[in-house]
């Protein structure tokens, strides 16, 4: 026992699971309110066999990874230490890195027809459209942007800054926070190619859902 003049502290162990990631059962409500394992399970092609594991799986553990700081599918096995968290969320299985880069390759790689990224859009684009339909504004400020993401990977290009990487342009409603429209690019791409048309794109979505984009901002590439 520690003491001192105002409290006592007792140490002891235990067998129960800790975590330092408490926070993260806040956003995992949040994937739960938004209905994330059922839309993407809808758009999403599935599994190849019985014994695959869903759509959903993939892009849960991808968004769990993310969100808890790691940057490479091998942190897949740091998620393993989490378990006990997951499980509380739902996230009953982690797939290994392997199965993981598999799936990530088959989603992208439009001439074995499985349209993975056409279906996350469409997952992007239900849950912008209930946000905005609930929020209380109807005028927004588009800010829009092209983001570099620094990569070791042998294919990736070289960009104006020297570095190898991508160049993905966001477009993002800064009274809310949501981005509504994204585009990846390589890193050789200009970061000032293409606004208009990703302009074009976020007031589509903004105005289906009765809204109105007010104000555009964007540095001086645009």
């Amino acid at each position: 026992m520690v003491r001192n003049d105002l409290t006592g502290i007792k140490l002891k162990q235990t067998t129960e699971p800790l975590t330092g990631q408490g926070g993260f059962l806040a956003f995992g409500e949040y994937l739960r309110g938004v209905r994330l394992r059922e839309r993407v399970s809808t758009h999403l092609p599935a599994p190849g066999s019985n014994r695959g594991f869903g759509p959903d799986v993939f892009v849960h553990t991808l968004i769990t990874l993310l969100i808890l700081g790691g940057q490479t599918l091998s942190d897949l096995r740091e998620l393993e230490r989490e378990k006990p968290l997951l499980d509380v969320l739902g996230q009953t299985v982690i797939p290994d890195e392997d199965t993981v880069g598999q799936w990530l390759r088959r989603m992208g790689d439009p001439k074995r027809g499985q349209g993975g990224l056409g279906g996350l859009g469409r997952v992007r684009d239900e849950i912008c459209r209930e946000i905005l339909a609930r929020d209380g504004i109807t005028e927004y400020t588009l800010d829009l942007d092209a983001s570099f993401i620094q990569s070791g990977k042998a294919d990736a290009k070289y960009s104006y800054l020297k570095e190898k990487g991508y160049m993905p342009m966001l477009a993002a409603l800064y009274e809310n926070g949501l981005f509504v429209d994204d585009e990846f690019r390589e890193g050789n791409v200009s970061p000032a190619a293409g606004h208009g048309e990703v302009y074009r794109r976020a007031k589509a979505r903004v105005e289906a859902a009765g809204k109105r984009i007010a104000r555009f901002r964007a540095d001086s590439a645009s």
